[in-house]
């Protein structure tokens, strides 16, 4: 399966038709929770493919500096990889809320690079929209929870089960 293609897709619709989408005056993050999916579903070690795609294509789409998405995807990335290493089996809820609060520390870490790149960051806004964007990446895991799963059962090989 070309996993390159769905990476380079959801980087396409993210940057077209999500970036005029707002739900609660924030955008859809579809790349990061793919990526985020897909660590959750399949582990680090698979997850760190999708997040170096998708955060250089997004970095190529965007008007940001480089590396801008890429390396808070990378941390969160490796991060969630820390969830296949948890003693008991997982279960929804409890992705949903290492989704809740990867999505904060995406954002947070996307923002500290910003500004540490010269960018400007109204910081009290921002941190206000913080808890809004954490629930339009759990809807938007909602939508693509089934067919990343899909996905990831025709992978076959070793995964994490989510009950």
């Amino acid at each position: 399966m070309p996993w390159g293609l769905v990476v380079l897709v959801a980087v396409l619709v993210q940057s077209t038709l999500l970036s005029r989408v707002e739900l609660w005056g924030v955008h859809p993050n579809l790349v990061f929770v793919l990526v985020a999916t897909w660590a959750l579903l399949r582990g680090r070690r698979e997850a760190i493919g999708w997040a170096v795609g998708g955060g250089l294509l997004f970095d190529l789409f965007s008007a940001t500096p480089f590396g801008t998405f890429t390396v808070p995807m990378l941390i969160v990335t490796f991060l969630l990889g820390y969830a296949e290493k948890l003693p008991f089996h997982l279960n929804l809820p409890l992705a949903l809320a290492i989704l809740f609060l990867a999505s904060l520390l995406f954002t947070m870490l996307t923002l500290v690079l910003l500004q540490s790149l010269g960018w400007q960051v109204a910081w009290a806004i921002k941190l206000a929209l913080m808890p809004r964007i954490a629930i339009v990446d759990l809807l938007t895991f909602a939508l693509f929870y089934r067919p990343m799963r899909w996905l990831s059962l025709l992978a076959g090989g070793p995964k994490i089960e989510w009950t």
